[in-house]
């Protein structure tokens, strides 16, 4: 009885793992005792490291899952790994930061919700469900924003300025699931069919009410990602919220809205396979607004959450450029998702480790102003030359695994140069290949310029010297010693395993960048045992 439950609940085994947590922790209430928020932490830890494993583990057992409702391949476990390995970061951040609010017990709760909603959606190949899922993981992701946000509002910002800005973001967000709707049921009205596989195998897919309801959902994608010209609500809210708050929006919220377009892929893949060059030049067009609004927003700011924010447009931009390279011809389907994919883990691989310290820093000197890191990596010099790799892997230096990441991008060129004269599609299309070869080398100069901007900055002599540091350990969250640091306007109090946290994500980035690149040599699989620069999706 008990194997055949389990059989039928399959493949959402995470899920389990994460309600039972849940569950728990509703028992406690909004407990403010000490003993009850460790346990909550501890509960949620386990349940999504279980549920990270069970992920893996249970697909190579059992295999692929298909029905009306869900799929569960290849690419649906790699998807929930990104989220559920960005959500055990994400609690770390939520466990150091947050610790001490009197909701904090609920933030928790609502923060596995929001997870289970991310796996559905990621699963869902039924209209319904990926609307369903996806409104629920939006709402909670707000629930969370805003508990987040509450209590802990600088004095500079007043409190209703910060809830504006919350409210219009996910306002944006609301709008695109509102046209996701519209388009679902001008496909379901239309077809009576309820994925966009069984859509696009169907005899009405060239017709002028599917073609109206396609466009309306990938507006929906387009809005619910905020990319330009709608970001200005992303930016203007991601400088106001509590950190916590805006690494929630990096890692879960927008690869929310680039899985999206994996849903689309589809759809996506039957319009351009027909090298329909005014939709190629579209998705190029908004691909290089995002790329170049987000790394010339990035060089004017001196905010370190701006500057990131910016950064992250920029990726978003770099990502769909994958969809305009299989228009031309360059990609096919599974170099596009691999593409997207790298785009994703690459951005959390660099932006966790970073914002780590960055976050404490700001907390120390109370501002996230660039000039407080004036002169960090003089008196912290492990730790900024491991921020300095991570940095530099994120801009594409070679060796590591940004580098394959921005490559990818760019092989098909360098592997046959005369693609980007090709005949077949006429002028257009040349005009196409070359716009996408400037966009690209541009967005590749333009991430590194940021980079070494921020590195040249952490190694600069600070205004404001402090004395030299000081060894020694102080009380900080139950169970973490802190090693004692000097900062560059006050003194920093650095967590001790932050220095391990920081080297895992550095190893991780340069492992994956020289075994990807041994692979290009020929010598495929030599360090890691398994393909770097091939998915298998």
């Amino acid at each position: 009885m008990i194997r055949n439950l389990l059989g039928r609940v399959y493949p959402f085994y995470p899920v389990l793992f994460i309600l039972g947590s849940g569950i728990i922790t509703l028992f406690f209430g909004l407990s403010e005792k000490k003993p009850y928020k460790l346990l909550a932490v501890a509960l949620s830890a386990f349940s999504l490291a279980g549920s990270l494993f069970i992920n893996i583990f249970s697909f190579n057992l059992k295999g692929e899952f298909n029905s009306s409702l869900f799929n569960f391949g290849t690419l649906q476990v790699l998807l929930n790994s990104i989220v559920l390995f960005s959500a055990i970061n994400i609690l770390l951040f939520l466990a150091l930061f947050n610790f001490a609010k009197k909701n904090f017990i609920k933030i928790i709760i609502m923060f596995d919700i929001c997870i289970t909603s991310f796996i559905f959606f990621i699963a869902s190949v039924n209209f319904i469900m990926i609307f369903v899922s996806l409104v629920f993981f939006a709402a909670g992701a707000f629930q969370i924003v805003t508990s987040l946000s509450r209590g802990n509002l600088s004095k500079s910002i007043p409190e209703y300025s910060v809830k504006n800005n919350i409210i219009r973001f996910f306002l944006l967000s609301a709008f695109s699931l509102l046209l996701m709707f519209f388009g679902f049921s001008l496909l379901f009205g239309a077809t009576d069919l309820k994925s966009f596989s069984t859509v696009i195998e169907s005899d009405f897919k060239n017709t002028s009410l599917l073609k109206t309801g396609f466009f309306l959902i990938l507006c929906s994608a387009f809005t619910f990602g905020g990319f330009v010209p709608l970001h200005s609500p992303y930016m203007k809210m991601q400088r106001r919220i509590e950190n916590t708050g805006t690494i929630i929006i990096w890692l879960l919220y927008l690869p929310a809205g680039l899985f999206i377009f994996l849903k689309l892929k589809d759809v996506l893949f039957n319009f351009l396979g027909g090298h329909n060059n005014y939709i190629i030049a579209v998705l190029l067009a908004v691909s290089a607004a995002s790329i170049l609004a987000g790394n010339i927003g990035a060089i004017r700011t001196t905010s370190i959450r701006r500057i990131f924010s910016f950064l992250m447009l920029g990726i978003m931009g770099l990502s769909i450029a994958g969809f305009v390279q299989y228009g031309l011809g360059l990609f096919d389907e599974k170099s596009v998702m691999i593409y997207l994919v790298s785009n994703v883990i690459l951005a959390g691989a660099a932006y966790i480790p970073l914002m780590s310290v960055f976050y404490y820093l700001e907390n120390i000197n109370g501002s996230d102003h660039i000039g407080n890191i004036k002169g960090f990596g003089r008196q912290n010099i492990y730790l900024a030359i491991n921020m300095s790799i991570i940095m530099l892997a994120l801009g594409g230096l070679p060796g590591t695994y940004g580098y394959l990441a921005r490559i990818s991008l760019l092989s098909p060129y360098i592997k046959n140069p005369g693609s980007i004269f090709a005949e077949a599609g006429g002028t257009f299309s040349k005009i196409l290949n070359i716009s996408v070869i400037v966009v690209m080398l541009i967005a590749w100069a333009f991430i590194a310029v940021n980079m070494i901007r921020l590195i040249l900055v952490i190694y600069s002599r600070s205004e404001k010297k402090t004395g030299a540091g000081q060894a020694g350990f102080e009380e900080g969250l139950p169970g973490v010693g802190r090693a004692l640091t000097a900062g560059p306007q006050k003194k920093a109090i650095l967590p001790v395993f932050i220095y391990i946290y920081v080297t895992f994500f550095t190893l991780l980035i340069i492992l994956a960048g020289i075994a990807g690149l041994f692979e290009l040599f020929g010598l495929k699989q030599l360090l890691t045992g398994i393909s770097i620069m091939s998915l298998n999706l």
